[in-house]
Parts: structure tokens; C-alpha cells; sequence
């Protein structure tokens, strides 16, 4: 219609309504550029605040798993004490038994949760981190992702000494049962007196100890910079995201990992 409008008017030689027919031909399509890219605007702003929600959702849930990982170090590091105590005093107090037995079948396990929240690595895999349009937020998700990434090299170090330590040491007792729980109950035998008098055993023991201590130093600063993280994303949202239904109940530790 506009065509035979502009038509029409160069046979009348109306350049006034030709130049009127060619303005409106440009404001239409300048409108339509606008439109789109409020709309392409629009849908990249959705995405993004759905990411952020779902990377401040995931670093919540990875917070409560190590948060769980460190109450477990925590008890290896009381009872792995006990256990070092003893031998160093050659005395192994009645009350002691129990704790002495857990600590020395699980000395230097460490569980760990996964570093890497996948909402980060999917932006990073498909290319999308632009999408995130703070330029420190994004700054701060690279770094902090980088953090991780050194520290799960850094853990796969420990639990590659841990390995060689336990392959000596876990000759000298035999394992009786344990109900696997933190702090539950857990049978072994040997011979404390044996043990008591074995300095390369002792040393050994020493050094697993100092394994699981820098694990859970790391835990620790893996918390403080999701915390860190939570706070910037929340930031800059400008509010706190529902938390979803995020239950330990299904968070199975392994008790082999290491």
C-alpha cells in the first residue's frame, strides 16, 4: 500500500508526499530495530537474573554440603587427636577405647563436596558469561571460579599423600566393624602397645593428621568466598532469592572418598 502511495506521488511529482512516504518508511523501520532489540533486551535481562538466581541458589546449597564436610573433618581432626595423644603417651585411658577406634579405622578421610557450581560452569561452557552485565560480578565469578579449580587440584594432592601414608599404616590394625557414622561406633584390632612403640607409625599417623587440617582450611575458604559471592549476586539483584527446597536427606557421603 505504501508502495503504490510512494508510486503515485512520483508520477504527481509531489516530492513534499514522496519525502513524507520515505520518512515514514524510515521511522518504521527504525522503530522496528528499537523493538527488537528491546525485546532481545528484554529476554537477555531474564536470562541473566535467572542465572544469577540460580548461581546464588547453588552456591547456598554447596555452603550447607561443605558446611557438613567440615562437621565431619571436625570430628576426624577431635578423634585423630585422641588417637595421636595416646601413642605419643603410650597410654590409651578406658573411656578413651571407643573414640581411640574410630579415629585411628578413619584417620585422614576427608569428604568433599563438589567445588564447581554448575550454573557457572553451563554459562562458561555455552560462551554466556557476557549475559552478566557487572562487569565485577563477573570479575568475581572467573575469579572465585578459578579459586575452586586450585583448590580441587590442591585436594587431589592431599588425597594422593593420604593414599600413600594410609597403604603403610593401615597394615598394623584389623577392622572389626563400624556403623559408619560420624560419631558412632567402630571395632579394631591391634596391638596399642606395638603401635605405641612404632615411631615411623606415629610420624605417619602425624603427617595424615596435617592432611585433613589443610582440607578443612580449604573447606573453610571455599565457604567465605561463596558467602562472598551470595552477597554480590544479591547485590546486585537487588533482592534475596526463594530458596528452594534443599534438603542434606539425599546427600550421600562417600566414606571411601579420600
Amino acid at each position: 500500500m505504501l508502495l503504490r502511495s510512494v508510486t503515485k506521488h512520483v508520477k504527481e511529482q509531489n516530492w513534499f508526499a514522496v519525502f513524507i512516504d520515505f520518512f515514514i518508511v524510515v521511522v518504521g523501520v527504525f522503530i522496528g530495530i528499537q523493538v527488537a532489540n528491546w525485546n532481545e533486551d528484554r529476554s537477555e535481562r531474564s536470562l541473566e537474573t535467572k542465572y544469577l538466581e540460580r548461581i546464588y541458589l547453588d552456591a547456598e546449597r554447596s555452603i550447607k554440603e561443605t558446611s557438613f564436610d567440615i562437621d565431619w573433618a571436625d570430628d576426624r581432626i577431635r578423634t585423630e587427636k585422641v588417637v595421636l595423644n595416646a601413642l605419643q603417651s603410650k597410654q590409651l585411658e578406658p573411656e578413651l577405647q571407643d573414640t581411640f577406634d574410630r579415629g585411628l579405622a578413619f584417620f585422614g578421610y576427608a569428604t568433599e563436596s563438589n567445588r564447581s557450581l554448575l550454573s557457572i560452569k553451563e554459562l562458561q561452557s555455552s560462551g554466556k558469561m557476557s549475559i552478566i552485565k557487572d562487569i565485577e560480578l563477573r570479575e568475581l565469578i572467573g575469579n572465585l571460579e578459578f579459586q575452586f579449580m586450585t583448590r580441587e587440584k590442591h585436594s587431589l594432592h592431599l588425597r594422593e599423600l593420604r593414599r600413600k601414608q594410609l597403604n603403610e599404616v593401615s597394615a598394623y590394625w584389623k577392622f572389626i566393624k563400624s556403623d559408619f557414622e560420624p560419631k558412632g561406633v567402630t571395632q579394631l584390632e591391634y596391638d596399642f602397645a606395638a603401635l605405641a612403640n612404632n615411631t615411623e607409625f606415629i610420624n605417619r599417623l602425624s603427617h595424615m593428621n596435617m592432611v585433613v587440617q589443610i582440607h578443612r582450611r580449604n573447606q573453610l575458604r571455599d565457604i567465605d568466598d561463596l558467602m562472598v559471592l551470595k552477597d554480590a549476586i544479591a547485590a546486585t539483584l537487588g533482592y534475596v532469592p526463594d530458596k528452594l527446597e534443599s534438603s542434606l536427606k539425599n546427600y550421600t557421603q562417600d566414606w571411601g572418598k579420600d
